[in-house]
């Protein structure tokens, strides 16, 4: 039995504790309310029990006995529980009675006579002593044989003794089913028979009374069994009692144990036991295995449509649960039906995912071949759930291949002109991982070759992808696949297609900026709009490098901050690439860009991000380059230039002293700090190496040329530096250098009319 049954036996006994007991107290004479209340209760007490103890009856009556001792146990409990309450209501009853007898007051008849207070009193207690002999009728069934006898005995007589005062056809039958049950001698079932006979035969009896006298005589009775059984059944089945399972139930149970073999007919005339009837032989099956007796024996000893029944009750409950029993039923063939396989799939689903999937993939093509009542689910729709279970196992696993590819197999076939448009793809996919890469490619041209379908596009880009793989290791041209690409682009115009487009857009980029020309760049950001890398912010990769290559460096930076996330560091590579090159040119940068401060600062967060991704060199390399960014965005803010001087003293730890790069940022920091003779110094320094760099004396490099200029200019800013000297040395560098790039050389020239301002 289910846990929730503890929970409601603990209730029900606990709620008999609390009843209204002592209602009228000696002084108080008893009132109508009294006497209905206690009449509620029994009613109350009763109809719970019945309830309750409902599935536990309905086990003994299937079986004759009960399922395992705890069941026996509970029944027992629950009984003698009641029959207490029931046993104190009646006495109860029997103190307000007594009490009104007692009374001598002249409005008696007022009170109790004429009201009919005395006599509903007197009926209501017969109620509960009955009532209180059905529940110890159950009781019995608890009891072992020996003392049994003496307790039935009992019984019979307390009935006896009830129907002295009072009779009622109800007790009749009670106690034909205590006799029945009892069988002390051959002659106690004629007995009853009779009991059962002259209530059958009574023209005024009430249904439910009627029809359990007929079925507690068609189980006394042995000749022509069959036909009272079938004839009950149809009576039973056109009354308006056909959906009281207290009386089609043990008719049924009484067919299976007389006929196995008419058990689903008459099963079929009452559908709605079905899911009781599969809760019941489930939970048979289940109690046998866990006393450990042949599970083997017991499923062998059960028809098919009885392991059905079972198998749709596991599958309303938790299936897994049943895993042991369900296999075992399925591995049996007489039990291999579609509804059988089925549910032991979805038993198997999660733990032994490629078991379910063989167990689908034989369920759909018994269910092609002969359909099951049992089962409301197409065969095809069956083999398209084998082929979702496959494909979730194969991105899980490797080496899954057989079980995966038959399932697609068994689901292709049958599915033509119905088959789901993903799964068909997704075909396509296991075909190529699985080594038949041509026949993935023949169905990926089927769809793609198709006028519309979800999956079009998609399988357009995938034989893109597999022309440029096979491409790979040989030199072509890439002007028929790049014309491919921009044509399926334009052609994703549904927004389900956005991640394909997206797809797409990122090979055409990625081949656009590997020929590295201005053309392709710019057909690169022709293709980017901004809507597009709004959408999916990692297409700004693609910008930005195409924006570097186009040289419009600080437009690269802002987009590639877009796209790369602070603890994401998958583009420190380019991120790196580009700060470089802006350090490079960042003197002229400077010069012309109008937001030179904004892109110093976009620079600066790029090298902080590359600074916390990288080690070892490439970090001491972020942190150069985070230095020299941070001077240019310090604004010569004291305390800015302070961090940066304490990064670059930690920097310094990890380099040479000849370290260009790092002198130039030491020389930058002291320009921006005002200690212009220490950097002067170490621009003439930077000047000294970069010289001794170039295979000739008579050539200057341009990195020569930056570092003369700021060695000049901080020099003119010293304070015992004389102005004509500092026009003097830049006359002679323009005398002595035709070549001195443009930059520099407007550099100085501006930096001379500062020493003479026209």
């Amino acid at each position: 039995m289910e846990k929730g049954l503890n929970f409601k036996l603990w209730l029900l006994v606990f709620s008999f504790s609390l009843l209204p007991f002592n209602i009228a107290s000696a002084n108080k004479l008893p009132t109508a309310d009294d006497i209905n209340s206690l009449a509620e209760e029994t009613k109350r007490i009763t109809d719970t029990f019945m309830r309750q103890s409902f599935e536990l009856r309905m086990m003994y009556e299937y079986k004759g006995q009960f399922l395992n001792p705890d069941d026996r146990d509970k029944l027992h409990n629950l009984a003698k529980s009641v029959s207490n309450s029931l046993r104190a209501i009646a006495e109860e009853q029997q103190k307000l009675k007594k009490q009104i007898e007692d009374y001598q007051g002249n409005d008696w008849d007022d009170r109790y006579g004429s009201t009919g207070l005395w006599r509903k009193l007197s009926g209501d207690i017969y109620a509960t002593e009955l009532a209180k002999c059905e529940i110890d009728y159950y009781s019995c069934l608890t009891v072992d044989w020996s003392p049994l006898q003496t307790t039935l005995q009992q019984l019979r007589e307390q009935i006896i003794s009830l129907d002295s005062a009072h009779s009622s056809v109800y007790s009749q039958l009670l106690r034909a089913k205590i006799i029945a049950l009892a069988k002390a001698d051959s002659a106690w079932p004629i007995l009853a028979n009779d009991i059962l006979n002259s209530l059958t035969q009574k023209p005024d009896i009430n249904d439910t009374v009627y029809f359990r006298a007929a079925l507690e005589k068609i189980k006394l009775t042995n000749l022509g069994k069959q036909e009272l059984i079938t004839s009950l059944a149809e009576e039973l089945a056109q009354s308006n009692c056909s959906n009281d399972l207290e009386l089609v139930l043990p008719l049924i149970f009484e067919q299976r144990r007389h006929n196995p073999n008419n058990f689903k007919q008459i099963v079929n005339r009452f559908p709605q036991t079905e899911a009781f009837l599969g809760k019941l032989i489930l939970s048979d099956i289940t109690c046998r295995f866990e006393q450990k007796q042949s599970l083997e024996q017991t499923i062998h000893q059960i028809s098919v449509f009885e392991a059905e029944l079972a198998a749709q009750a596991a599958w309303k409950n938790e299936t897994t649960k049943y895993e042991m029993h369900l296999e075992h039923l399925a591995g049996i063939e007489k039990f291999q039906t579609p509804l059988i396989l089925y549910v032991t799939a979805a038993a198997f689903a999660d733990s032994q995912p490629t078991k379910a999937v063989n167990l689908l993939i034989k369920a759909s093509k018994l269910q092609q071949q002969q359909r099951s009542d049992k089962l409301n689910i197409e065969s095809l729709e069956i083999a398209e759930q084998a082929v979702k279970l496959a494909y979730n196992l194969f991105i899980q696993q490797e080496d899954i291949c057989p079980p995966v590819l038959e399932a697609f197999e068994n689901y292709y076939a049958p599915a033509e002109g119905k088959i789901d448009e993903e799964l068909e793809y997704l075909y396509s996919i296991v075909l190529s991982d699985c080594g038949q890469k041509e026949k993935s490619k023949k169905l990926l041209q089927k769809i793609a070759n198709r006028p519309q379908g979800n999956w079009r596009n998609r399988a357009r880009l995938d034989l893109i992808l597999q022309a440029i793989q096979q491409n790979k290791s040989k030199p072509a041209d890439k002007t028929p696949i790049l014309t491919n690409l921009s044509d399926l682009i334009t052609d994703c115009t549904d927004p389900k297609e956005q991640q394909t487009k997206i797809e797409a857009i990122t090979i055409y980029c990625q081949l656009l900026l590997e020929t590295k020309n201005e053309d392709s760049a710019q057909k690169v950001l022709n293709i980017l709009t901004e809507a597009q890398t709004t959408c999916d912010t990692k297409l700004n990769i693609f910008k930005s490098k195409a924006l570097q290559q186009l040289g419009r460096l600080d437009e690269s930076a802002n987009c590639l901050l877009i796209a790369v996330e602070p603890d994401h560091c998958e583009h420190t590579g380019q991120a790196m690439e580009l700060l470089s090159e802006i350090t490079n040119e960042i003197d002229g940068m400077q010069q012309k860009l109008k937001n030179f401060s904004e892109t110093m600062q976009n620079c600066k967060r790029l090298a902080q991000i590359c600074y916390g991704c990288l080690d070892g060199m490439e970090k001491q390399q972020a942190g150069l380059l985070l230095v020299e960014t941070a001077v240019f965005s310090a604004a010569k803010n004291p305390e800015e230039l302070s961090k940066i001087e304490k990064l670059l003293d930690n920097l310094a730890k990890y380099s040479t002293a000849d370290d260009v790069n790092l002198l130039r940022c030491r020389a930058r920091l002291l320009t921006e700090q005002g200690n212009f003779n220490q950097a002067s110094a170490l621009w003439a320094k930077i000047c000294q190496i970069q010289k001794a760099q170039l295979p000739s004396a008579n050539q200057q490099s341009w990195k020569w040329w930056q570092a003369k200029f700021y060695e000049l200019y901080c020099w003119s800013k010293c304070a015992d530096t004389q102005k004509e000297d500092v026009l003097h040395t830049i006359e002679v560098l323009e005398n002595s250098f035709s070549n001195i790039p443009p930059l520099w050389a407007e550099k100085l020239n501006l930096l001379k009319d500062k020493q003479f301002p026209q």
